[in-house]
């Protein structure tokens, strides 16, 4: 049976206006998830990430005690929402939904400051722009649906094929919706809870999931046991 270790990217930058990079935090949190790969002696047969600076920066570091040799894959359907995306959505919210254009402009005059409460204000912004996303709440003006990143997300398993020998293990790093879509369908969870796994996913989680023939067996979800210090513990 080969197994899937599905992984979220490292706490980004929450300060200014680039989000997709690592923070300090980030940077340490893969070193321990590094750590624990090479403490149970992980030889995987490929890695996987998105093509998102955060993400395979998150997979340069957790994997660096690989052999040179191994391979690496990018694939777009581990990619998180796009910017213009979030922007899109965020600003047609705004106009409908008083609350949030309050957060949001919260958010805007205190991003540069980072910390704990910048972090959670864009985690909350979010959350709130995916299911309006997903409910079709707002306009997108020619942007890409729900659905079609979800059919890009589940292709993912189609890829996994190629990786499906009785000893394959395959390492994927990725981001907080695409890992609760996967998720949603390894547990059954149907299509209404899509995104329930989302305001839970931790930075560098770790979920590994065995699989054969199209079926999926979760071993673990969202495990954090790699990280030593309770301070380096954050969903953003």
């Amino acid at each position: 049976m080969s197994k899937l270790y599905l992984i979220r990217h490292g706490s980004a930058n929450s300060k200014g206006e680039n989000y997709d990079m690592l923070s300090e935090r980030g940077i340490q949190q893969s070193k321990f998830l590094s750590s624990y790969f090479e403490s149970i002696h992980l030889n995987p047969s490929v890695v996987y990430s998105g093509s998102l600076k955060r993400q395979k920066d998150t997979a340069e570091i957790s994997t660096s005690f690989l052999q040179q040799d191994v391979e690496r894959k990018e694939f777009i359907g581990l990619n998180e929402i796009t910017v213009e995306l979030w922007r899109t959505v965020a600003e047609s919210l705004s106009l409908t939904d008083a609350s949030f254009a309050d957060t949001l402009q919260t958010w805007l005059q205190v991003r540069s400051e980072g910390g704990k409460r910048v972090l959670l204000l864009f985690y909350n912004l979010t959350v709130k722009i995916v299911k309006a996303w997903k409910e079709k709440q707002v306009e997108l003006g020619g942007l890409y649906s729900y659905e079609e990143f979800k059919s890009s997300c589940l292709s993912f398993l189609e890829e996994l094929n190629h990786y499906s020998g009785k000893e394959d293990v395959v390492i994927a790093f990725s981001s907080g919706t695409p890992i609760s879509i996967l998720l949603s369908k390894f547990l059954q969870l149907g299509e209404e809870r899509d995104l329930d796994w989302l305001p839970r996913i931790y930075n560098t989680s770790l979920s590994v999931i065995d699989y054969r023939d199209g079926k999926f067996t979760p071993y673990c979800i969202n495990s954090i046991s790699h990280i030593r210090t309770d301070n380096l513990i954050n969903l953003i």
